[in-house]
């Protein structure tokens, strides 16, 4: 019998063409099968938080604390990130 499996794919970003993006790669592969499991993913997108005390900076550390409550999850960065600014 195939145990199936379910894996949370979130993006941390607001840009609609980001999502749209990752939407288009993440929608034909919406289960994968591995020996007797079968593993689906679902998708997540959210803002970064913003720093209590900067609000032009992102609160690294409670954004991640966020997507951990995805779990069991796999959190997707904006690789071209330089920096914690909000318009990075």
């Amino acid at each position: 019998m195939t145990q199936l499996r379910q894996i949370n794919v979130v993006l941390i970003d607001d840009n609609p063409d980001n999502l749209r993006h990752l939407k288009g790669y993440i929608a034909p592969v919406t289960e994968v099968a591995c020996g007797d499991e079968s593993i689906q993913c679902e998708l997540h997108a959210f803002k970064p938080i913003p720093s209590r005390g900067i609000p032009n900076k992102i609160d690294i550390n409670e954004t991640l604390i966020k997507v951990l409550r995805f779990n069991p999850g796999v959190a997707v960065i904006d690789l071209k990130l330089e920096g914690d600014a909000a318009d990075d």
